[in-house]
Parts: C-alpha cells; structure tokens; sequence
C-alpha cells in the first residue's frame, strides 16, 4: 500500500469513526429526552394529584402525615426513575435499541 492509499484509508477510518460516534451521542440525547419527557409527566401528574385532594384545614390530625408520606412516596418514585436513567445513560448504547 503507497503513502498516498494508506493516508486515504486513515481519513476514512477518522471518518468512520467520527460518524460512530455521532450516533451513539444521537442515541444518548434521544435517550436523555425521553427521560425528560417521563420526568416531567411524573412531576406534572404529582403536581396535578396534590392539587386535586381535597386540603385539609391545618389543624386537623393527618394533615401532615398524609401530605408528608405522599412527599416521601413521591420522593421514593423519583429517586428510583433517575436511578434507571442513570444506568441506562451507563450502558452502552450500541448494546440497545440498534
């Protein structure tokens, strides 16, 4: 092989591999997207939730308990929900959805 089809083939390697990973950066953003569509249709619908219940006055017994165990249940679903997005964004994306 000549200098000049070895520096050729080089480019085309570059390229190759330029192109490798555009797409698995397209596949990332594509993942980080829709992981941000899912987090905010979890956080609008607990928004929604909390509006929706029937408050109960301040003084009432409960009040806080209920609104203080639905935080830490909303907490819990959030903090499992970025976990998952968390290992899916480790993986390696030629691994899935190829």
């Amino acid at each position: 092989m000549s200098h000049k089809e070895h520096k050729a083939a080089e480019i085309i390697s570059e390229e190759e591999d330029d192109e490798r990973r555009l797409r698995i950066c397209a596949k990332k953003y594509e993942i980080i997207v829709r992981q941000f569509d899912e987090l905010m249709e979890i956080m609008t619908s607990d928004s929604t939730t909390m509006k929706g219940r029937k408050r109960q006055r301040p003084g009432s017994s409960g009040a806080n308990t209920s609104s203080s165990s639905h935080q830490r249940e909303n907490n819990e679903v959030l903090l499992k929900t970025v976990t998952k997005f968390l290992h899916e964004l480790g993986s390696n994306p030629t691994d899935s959805d190829t």
